[in-house]
């Protein structure tokens, strides 16, 4: 577990080195915002860099990415000596919260890294896309990266959330396939950090009373929760703990998926959602902190720049942080020496900056939705209420409550507080309701699955925001209900929320069964690990592969070389580059034919087309094209590398030439 000792030691100087900087640029929170120091580190160091490399001023690299640190500190150290602020960790609110906090993210990255390691392998799923845009990233002097499974193109997702993790991945020196893990819990701790950090404070600006529950609550709802569906599923269904369905309770809604921040970390996805976790949190830090405090032109930078970033991490979180930051700051007008033009000028000049912070993204990637369409079949509201019950109901029932609450007796808090706290919640039951109103038109418009996408993104999104906001009220509902009351309804709903992420770790990770490892690809055959290793430690990183192309989704191993080594392939899952907006179906032919060999001068000539540098001959490779054509690659390049039954050759460089 050395690579997870590394992983956190760079967390740790990251968060430490953006202490000042945090406390400058969300110092009007309580506690000084100081919570959000490591995601608020992470996108300090990171982000000038992918600036710079995107207007191709700098090459990305380990220099420069260490550079990018560098900076960081400095900068920290500068503005520590012009702006002197103490923070006492023996007593005062800023220091309780920090010291909750650094304890509630040591205690969930290292937690999550031994999970991980009991399922380890990036396989299934979508575990490989998430590992070669990893590879893919890290094997790129500038941006945006190459597509790793569309030779000749650039890679047109949501990708910026990967090359914060690849960034870690980069500075640490670990191998790719142990980053994936350590990436994986990474985002989990700085998820959970920033709920605390979220919640302590609206908390705290409310009543100041018992931030520090707030925020462990919150981390709770949001990363470890689990809805009520798997819940049911053990409860009703019953079964051996090791068959549990931990997977049923991402589909409970016909035709879409209703997946939540606890299902992802179980699953191991490191997919756009997932990586906008901490971010989104971190972009309504900015929110509250606006709300109570009004518009100040100094913070127009620094929220535009977080909300903006959400656009090339998961598009589908920029909108809705936007609108809710505008309405934070909105809202402020009901306090004293608010006025509208200051709070138009201020919502006006954050989305503009929100854009032209990643006006690289803006400009070169090209979305394949094709705008909106409306909800054809109409559900009962009887069965959307026992659906969103099933995902929701918890976070729904402590807010029902919060209301009748605050219709029979107001809060004693401030009302700019009061407002981002129903600001959270509206804004949860209102991504819900849109989902079944309108979707977005995608590659699955005209299908059964039409608003399969619109559904998940919405409801991950109104997850994020309810967790938070039931935090907050249970919290403060402690001062007002007798303790006898209280404890045990708390320990009813917080029970509930926890048979998921018990019952489904423990069916997923095999009942523990198996000994823990952070390496996602030591499942692959023993040849094909070596000759990934050769081509990340031998081959130029623009290397084109030839490799076997299967289905999407397998779990046999196709896309293996390119997704762990980081070089292009011909063709990698099909399905998805169509997604994309790539239609590379002649691809999948061409690949056969060259394999195949029949026709020397056709497969020469297909090599060349695709740029072809390096051929794979593996188990897969011989399992689908048989070993017939082999021969004619010792003809076009030389052999070297062998062994256990994997070959890579290396063309001469007059067959690999583009045409």
């Amino acid at each position: 577990m050395s690579e997870a000792l590394r992983f956190l030691a760079l967390s740790e100087l990251l968060g430490l080195a953006a202490l000042p900087m945090t406390a400058l640029v969300l110092g009007r929170l309580p506690g000084a915002g100081l919570a959000f120091a490591k995601p608020l580190g992470l996108l300090a160091a990171a982000y000038p860099l992918w600036l710079l490399v995107s207007f191709h001023l700098v090459p990305y690299g380990s220099v420069s990415a260490w550079a990018g640190v560098g900076l960081l500190v400095v900068g920290g150290l500068a503005l520590r000596r012009r702006r002197p602020r103490r923070f006492s960790l023996a007593g005062g609110l800023e220091g309780r919260l920090l010291v909750a906090a650094e304890v509630t993210f040591a205690v969930a990255f290292l937690g999550a890294a031994l999970l991980n390691a009991y399922s380890p392998e990036v396989r299934g799923t979508e575990k490989p896309m998430d590992m070669a845009f990893l590879n893919a990233v890290n094997a790129s002097s500038s941006f945006p990266p190459h597509d790793p499974w569309l030779a000749g193109e650039d890679l047109n997702y949501y990708w910026l959330g990967h090359y914060l993790m690849a960034f870690g991945i980069r500075l640490t020196g670990v191998e790719p396939s142990v980053g994936y893990n350590l990436s994986l819990a990474l985002l989990f701790a700085l998820s959970a950090v920033a709920a605390f950090g979220l919640a302590s404070a609206l908390t705290a600006a409310a009543n100041g009373r018992r931030p520090v529950l707030a925020g462990l609550l919150a981390a709770g709802f949001v990363c470890v929760a689990g809805n009520l569906e798997g819940a049911r599923k053990l409860i009703v269904d019953g079964g051996p703990l090791a068959s549990y369905d931990w997977f049923g309770a991402s589909r409970v809604v016909p035709d879409a998926i209703t997946e939540f921040p606890a299902f992802s970390f179980v699953l191991g996805d490191l997919h756009a959602h997932v990586l906008a976790i901490p971010f989104t949190l971190l972009a309504l830090a900015f929110g509250l902190q606006v709300a109570m405090a009004g518009p100040r032109w100094a913070d127009v930078l620094p929220a535009g720049i977080a909300v903006g970033v959400l656009y090339a991490i998961n598009a589908w979180s920029y909108p809705v942080v936007a609108g809710l930051v505008v309405l934070a700051c909105l809202m402020s007008l009901r306090e004293p020496g608010s006025s509208m033009s200051r709070a138009a000028g201020w919502s006006v000049g954050m989305l503009a900056v929100s854009v032209l912070a990643v006006l690289p993204f803006w400009l070169t990637f090209e979305p394949s939705t094709g705008g909106f369409g409306l909800v054809s079949e109409r559900r009962s509201p009887l069965l959307f209420a026992r659906d969103q019950a099933l995902i929701l109901g918890v976070f729904g029932l402590i807010l029902l409550a919060a209301g009748a609450q605050r219709r029979r007796d107001a809060w004693v808090c401030r009302a700019a507080v009061e407002r981002f706290f129903w600001l959270l919640a509206v804004g949860g039951v209102a991504c819900v309701a849109l989902a079944e109103i309108v979707y977005v038109r995608d590659g699955f418009d005209g299908s059964d699955l039409y608003r399969m996408n619109t559904v998940f993104k919405l409801s991950y999104e109104a997850w994020i925001l309810l967790a938070v906001a039931a935090a907050c009220a249970l919290t403060l509902a402690r001062g007002r209900l007798p303790l006898a009351v209280w404890v045990p309804a708390t320990l009813l709903l917080v029970g509930l929320t926890a048979i998921y992420p018990v019952a489904g770790s423990y069916a997923r990770k095999a009942a523990f069964s198996n000994g823990p490892r952070l390496d996602g690809m030591r499942w692959l055959a023993p040849g094909d690990v070596a000759a990934i290793t050769w081509l990340r430690q031998n081959s130029d990183p623009d290397a084109v592969v030839l490799e076997a192309v299967g289905p999407d989704y397998s779990e046999l191993g196709y896309t293996r070389i390119s997704t762990f080594s980081g070089r292009a392939a011909v063709l990698g899952w099909a399905g998805h580059e169509l997604q994309w907006g790539h239609d590379a179906g002649a691809r999948r032919d061409d690949v056969a034919r060259m394999y195949r060999g029949t026709d020397p001068n056709a497969v020469r000539a297909l090599l060349r087309r695709y740029g072809v540098t390096h051929v794979i001959a593996g188990p897969l490779e011989r399992a689908d094209h048989g070993e017939s054509g082999f021969a004619g690659f010792d003809e076009l390049g030389r052999r070297v590398f062998e062994r256990d039954g994997t070959i890579v050759w290396r063309l001469y460089a007059a067959v690999s030439r583009r045409m």
